[in-house]
């Protein structure tokens, strides 16, 4: 069980997880124009206590459905991603 991108809105670049830090990251190219945001898996496994979301020009509500996020890109472009443990 790991964080993973389930569905991308454009290309995905780049992914990698750093268990032992509690970090998860990822870059895309971002197509605007894509209407379905990015799904994020995000196991409480490895962030019991939560997480923090970084990452400009991205909407995110706040919400978690069984276990996932969704991302919006509110521009075209290369986004990078951080996802981190929080305590």
């Amino acid at each position: 069980v790991r964080p993973f991108v389930r569905s991308c809105q454009g290309e995905l670049t780049d992914m990698r997880f750093e268990r032992s830090a509690g970090t998860f990251t990822f870059s895309f190219e971002a197509d605007a124009s894509i209407e379905r945001p990015t799904e994020v898996y995000v196991p409480d496994v490895h962030f019991p206590r939560g997480f923090v979301v970084s990452g400009p020009d991205l909407e995110w509500d706040g919400k978690i459905t069984h276990g996932c996020i969704e991302l919006k890109a509110t521009r075209s472009g290369t986004h990078k991603v951080v996802i981190t443990r929080v305590g």
